[in-house]
């Protein structure tokens, strides 16, 4: 009955594009100095992809359609204890009716409290991902005051002075070096930061599972002296006639609630899968380095949610 804990945590899609002056020669005659070019971060706020994303009004329809089917059986359940009577068999209908409402009872406060853990969590998580990016900013700047005089010298010797082909061709060697070895920094950095972002966050979510497993188990406790006594109770009186098609009908209704967790799981996993590919994609057309899911602060970031809801129009 336990649900497994939803933990939110930063992922990184990284596509590090070197520069491409080793593929691409200056013409012996007028050399064309490579650009530097400097490394860019981009963000995309997966709520507002996931909002606009083509299939999210099907996801919305399978949720709503399961929580009329969940107050249904619900409904059911109250009917068939109902139902039960003094015999034998009315008295094990008795039983399955309070057990599944208990149940449902438990899944409904197990949820709301790992609601309130998972927003506890939240809160923690937003301000880690404010220093972190605070942090990676402050390096980039460092890195380029380290790096950019070197590649600025390089192009200024491109361009002014008078180079054989074999000088220029080391020259234009040393920049791709200098420019490839800034951006295994700030990517190493970046994946740094999140390592420690991660190792931040692991325990407060340890204290979480703990709160949640000791909820549970408070909870078990007190529903199942709730389940004796209600046996008691129905046991000792008269029950209304069975009720048949009430309960008849309550097996089939708990197999389309199963068949829509199971529908909206895999349309939400379909929905993620398609926003992380077109997410590439725009990361390759916009030659992104890094590309950071809800991010809240990074002005040097280039927001390419817009670009990826685009591309589901396509």
């Amino acid at each position: 009955m336990r649900k497994k804990l939803i933990y939110i945590g930063l992922f990184l899609l990284t596509a590090l594009f070197l520069s491409s002056g080793c593929a691409k020669k200056p013409a012996p005659e007028e050399p064309k100095p490579s650009v530097s070019r400097v490394s860019s971060f981009g963000v995309i706020d997966m709520q507002k992809a996931i909002q606009a994303h083509p299939q999210y009004p099907e996801l919305v329809r399978l949720q709503k359609e399961l929580n009329t089917v969940l107050l249904q059986i619900q409904q059911r359940q109250t009917l068939s204890l109902q139902a039960a009577g003094n015999s034998t068999a009315d008295a094990n209908i008795a039983a399955v009716g309070i057990h599944k409402t208990l149940e449902h009872d438990f899944q409904l406060r197990m949820a709301a409290k790992q609601d309130e853990i998972n927003a506890r969590l939240e809160k923690a998580l937003v301000q880690a991902r404010q220093d972190s990016m605070s942090q990676m900013k402050l390096f980039e700047e460092e890195t380029d005051r380290e790096f950019q005089p070197q590649l600025i010298n390089i192009q200024l010797k491109l361009r002014v002075l008078q180079l054989t082909p074999e000088e220029k061709r080391t020259l234009q060697q040393d920049y791709d070096r200098i420019e490839r070895a800034r951006l295994e920094r700030l990517t190493a950095y970046a994946q740094r930061l999140s390592a420690q972002m991660e190792a931040k966050m692991a325990p407060q979510k340890a204290a979480g599972e703990q709160d949640l497993a000791m909820f549970a188990q408070q909870l078990q406790a007190e529903l199942a002296d709730k389940e004796a006594e209600q046996m008691k109770q129905a046991t000792a009186r008269s029950l209304l006639p069975a009720a048949g098609p009430a309960i008849d009908g309550l097996s089939e209704l708990q197999t389309r609630a199963e068949q829509n967790q199971q529908k909206i799981a895999g349309l939400q996993d379909e929905i993620v899968r398609d926003i992380r590919d077109k997410a590439a994609k725009i990361a390759v057309l916009q030659q992104l380095d890094v590309v950071l899911a809800n991010v809240l602060v990074n002005s040097s970031a280039s927001d390419i949610t817009d670009a990826v809801i685009a591309e589901f129009k396509k």
